[in-house]
């Protein structure tokens, strides 16, 4: 079946409605054959030359094979064209669908013309066709690559897709897998074979990264606690049958404390059961397989989910972990050897400490996962048949798919439309004569300059359709379809497309020298036009601003692509902030992130990088301006898109680094409650920058008391404490809740009572949860800041500083031995200063002679460490002084 972009394609070329096209066998030629409203077409290969047009009133009947499923005949009557004979043979891989269409095309055509219902005869027989070779039956000739471990594994199908599990792994129903001895699963569920068109209609599933996401939201119930503990791209390692579809994926895992249902006992009268929680890790791989040959129109969506327990013993060999543990073993023998050399030692044993838990674990099962996913392939998987290089051609001359279709059957294919040779190239070399043209030569020839090509292009494009039996609106309506696909090719080929280091930054850099180019082109690929007509005005020489207005105010639709480029250069700020029109920029902004479908993100980074390097320029006028940003941004925060809501969030904490005014505004718009929301998230990033966003709102007393109102020190306690459940935080995200913890001590009592939990933190969470070093260190050092302000505020109470002493200090002495980060030295010796500041007594509790060198070391370095010099005379002073 061929999708409904490629009928229209096909309609307006045979100027009739076309509900069918196949590729078919007569004698020794190929045809492609389509069915239009009243008549039959035969095609030659390459899809260029018309061999025949059938009236279906030109039938008589079919004789349908019953020796060879692929083999019919067609009668035809006197009616027929001269060079189309009385029975003809087709052979034909798709037989059922070609007779059905042509029996349904007979019957509307026939009923059309004589008012009367008849259905086509068509008949049985026994015949074959031995007189020549039927080249198109041919098996397709695909290579599978050779692997001396697939006996290990099972082949299993699901809606046309191969995928092999290994053999410990069994079908108990459909798109279900399961392990019986360690309790792991996979499902696996393939959608149905839909056309390009569905996917504009998907709204965010086109992005594959927030269907995976969202897919593993969906999935895991809300009664089961759950965190993304991985999100990336996959690329699948192994085409098995030189699959020339494009494949898209993207990775998701997560840890999930699921409520597993233990087998009642035997010998029990009753059966009971009891429910006790398991952390387990659930992995999803989301593959979308698009272009599928040999139309190229075509997508399937794909999703592989595998559950396991990874505390779980691996019952199979795995060699490679083997041999890189016996590595480590060997790497920190050698270090134990030498007599110098501490930090080496430290850090073989971290790494050997690290591998030993998770070689068997999670190297070993993401490999089983990674195994299936690479494994997939299309049952009908055929080779590209050159005799559709024609029919490819016309569709990229038709411009008839999007810019992505056009760019997979350039790289794949080498197939590019006529507008490429005629339209794209000589701009882009007229472009970089520019660029290249030093001051002492000569002006480049006036019809090379890509302006007066755009010019030559819209007079052609004028009277293109001019021939054609239409009414004017109709070719008016038809050049506005061309050129609108013209304008979205070219901006695709200028920003990348046609070079990879050629892109619309490139152009737009040359503004302020060749204006009248670059404006010009970029207003065509721009292509705003009006929303209510969609008929495009004139092609534009003069400032391109004039049209911002139009858009920011939604009378307009464009090209969001291009305005994404046109984000990202400095020519967008030219346009409007140096031109006195602050408040169109702001509103343009504003548009862009409410009503923009893929403008959004880009947008954000527009306004994380005005407000990190143009601080210079933000005045007082600009800031009064931009508070009408906040909404917005809340809004674009309030997103499940975890990529936009962290892309908002750090546009919103730039700004308010810039000014408080922002913060004030946040706080106008209810944006207090909406950020205390979104520390229940269970993504990373997000979690990350809304921490360090509430940090830069505390800066104000009032947003402390909101914050404290509406409880969030125990949400900050509750993702601390969480450590010794199954989320895995980085170092980063708790530092931060140590930061914004220490900011709210002086406002609440209460909180000075939790220096257990930052013991905790200092001696036993920073080892166990995290293996980089400085990460281990950068999170004591915070929690001993925090440690320290609490002893500060409570001075007077010696209970603060007698606790430190006995559940602390003998650690910090131990700690100050080894070598540890500059951050961490600081944090120590602040503490330390404080507590032989107010009691002296504490020296003699302390390892002076140990401690003093190391001291005398952190003085003398370079920096010194604050505080070390006076931590240093305290600890020599005698007990008389």
């Amino acid at each position: 079946m061929i999708s409904v972009t490629t009928k229209t394609a096909l309609s307006s070329l045979f100027e009739m409605g076309v509900e069918y096209m196949t590729l078919v066998q007569h004698n020794d030629n190929r045809y492609f054959i389509v069915l239009g409203n009243t008549s039959i077409f035969f095609l030659k290969e390459g899809f260029d030359i018309l061999e025949a047009k059938v009236s279906f009133q030109c039938i008589d009947r079919l004789i349908v094979s019953s020796q060879d499923i692929y083999l019919f005949q067609i009668h035809f009557n006197g009616k027929r064209p001269k060079n189309v004979p009385l029975k003809m043979n087709i052979h034909t891989l798709e037989r059922r669908d070609l007779i059905k269409f042509i029996q349904q095309g007979w019957k509307t055509d026939y009923m059309y013309k004589f008012l009367e219902v008849r259905e086509l005869p068509t008949y049985k027989g026994k015949f074959r066709d031995y007189n020549y070779q039927v080249t198109m039956l041919k098996k397709p000739q695909v290579e599978l690559m050779e692997n001396q471990e697939m006996y290990k594994f099972n082949m299993h199908v699901l809606n046309g897709y191969n995928i092999f599990f290994l053999n410990s792994y069994q079908n108990t129903k459909k798109g279900l897998y399961r392990n019986g001895q360690n309790k792991s699963q996979f499902t696996l569920q393939v959608s149905e074979t839909n056309e390009l068109e569905v996917l504009e209609h998907m709204h965010n599933h086109q992005d594959i990264q927030y269907y995976a996401e969202y897919y593993v939201h969906n999935a895991l119930s809300e009664e089961e606690k759950y965190w993304i503990t991985h999100s990336a791209p996959y690329f699948k390692r192994k085409n098995l049958y030189n699959d020339l579809a494009e494949w898209k994926c993207w990775q998701t895992r997560a840890k999930v404390v699921m409520k597993h249902q233990d087998e009642p006992q035997q010998g029990t009268k009753k059966k009971r059961t009891t429910k006790q929680a398991i952390e387990m890790e659930y992995a999803v791989i989301m593959m979308r397989r698009k272009y599928h040959p040999p139309y190229l129109e075509n997508f399937v969506d794909i999703v592989l989910t595998f559950l396991y327990d990874p505390k779980c013993k691996v019952e199979d060999n795995n060699p490679e972990a083997d041999q890189d543990q016996q590595e480590l073993e060997e790497q920190l023998q050698e270090s134990e050897n030498e007599e110098d050399g501490e930090e080496e030692k430290k850090n073989a044993g971290e790494a050997y400490i690290a591998a030993y838990k998770q070689l068997y674990s999670d190297f070993y099962w993401l490999n089983i996962m990674r195994d299936a996913a690479d494994s997939i392939y299309a049952s009908d998987l055929k080779p590209m048949d050159p005799i559709y290089k024609g029919f490819l051609q016309l569709m990229a001359d038709s411009l008839v798919f999007d810019e992505d279709w056009m760019f997979y059957v350039q790289q794949k294919h080498l197939i590019t439309p006529k507008i490429r040779e005629t339209l794209v190239i000589p701009i882009i070399q007229g472009f970089k004569i520019l660029f290249n043209k030093s001051d002492n030569e000569k002006e480049l020839d006036q019809n090379k300059r890509p302006a007066v090509i755009l010019d030559g292009f819209k007079k052609i494009s004028a009277t293109q359709f001019s021939e054609l039996k239409l009414s004017d609106k109709q070719k008016q309506e038809k050049t506005r379809i061309y050129i609108y696909k013209v304008s979205r090719y070219l901006a695709s080929q200028l920003d990348g497309g046609y070079d990879s280091s050629f892109r619309f930054k490139t152009i737009m850099k040359a503004h302020n020298y060749y204006k009248d180019d670059v404006l010009k082109v970029f207003d065509f690929c721009l292509y705003s036009v009006s929303e209510q007509s969609g008929v495009s005005n004139d092609f534009i020489i003069e400032e391109v601003s004039k049209k911002f207005p139009k858009i920011a105010y939604q009378k307009y639709i464009f090209n969001e692509r291009v305005m994404i480029s046109f984000l990202d250069t400095d020519l967008f700020k030219e346009e409007l902030l140096k031109k006195d029109q602050q408040q169109l920029y702001i509103d343009l902004l504003m548009h862009l992130l409410i009503h923009g479908k893929t403008t959004k993100l880009a947008t954000c980074k527009h306004i994380i990088t005005y407000h990190s390097k143009d601080k210079e320029q933000i005045t007082e006028q600009i800031i009064n301006l931009q508070k009408g940003l906040i909404s917005p941004l809340l809004i674009v925060y309030q997103s499940d898109h975890p990529m936009l809501s962290t892309y908002a969030c750090v546009a919103l904490y730039n700004m308010c680094a810039n000014s408080k005014e922002f913060k004030y505004q946040i706080m106008k718009e209810n944006g207090i409650a909406l950020i205390n929301s979104k520390l229940i998230t269970n993504n990373q990033n997000v979690l990350l920058y809304t921490l360090k966003l509430i940090f830069s709102l505390m800066t104000i007393v009032q947003n402390i008391e909101a914050f404290l109102q509406l409880d969030i020190m125990n949400t900050l306690i509750g993702i601390i404490q969480k450590h010794k459940g199954f989320a895995l935080y980085s170092a980063q995200v708790l530092a931060m809740c140590f930061k914004i913890y220490t900011k709210c001590i002086s406002r609440d009592m209460d909180l000075r009572d939790k220096l257990d939990l930052f013991f905790q933190v200092v001696v036993l969470i920073s080892d166990v949860y995290f293996v980089e070093i400085k990460d281990v260190d950068f999170l004591k050092a915070e929690a001993i800041n925090t440690i320290f302000k609490i002893c500060h505020l409570n001075v007077e109470d010696e209970k603060y500083l007698e606790k430190v002493q006995s559940g602390l200090m003998p650690y910090i002495i131990q700690l100050l031995q080894v070598p540890i980060e500059n951050e961490l030295q600081q944090s120590i010796v602040k503490l330390m200063c404080l507590m032989i500041d107010k009691r002296q007594s504490f020296r003699e509790q302390w390892e002076v002679q140990t401690i003093v060198p190391i001291i005398e070391k952190f003085e003398s370095a370079d920096p010194p460490i604050n505080g070390a010099d006076f931590l240093l005379k305290q600890l020599l002073l005698s007990d008389n002084k």
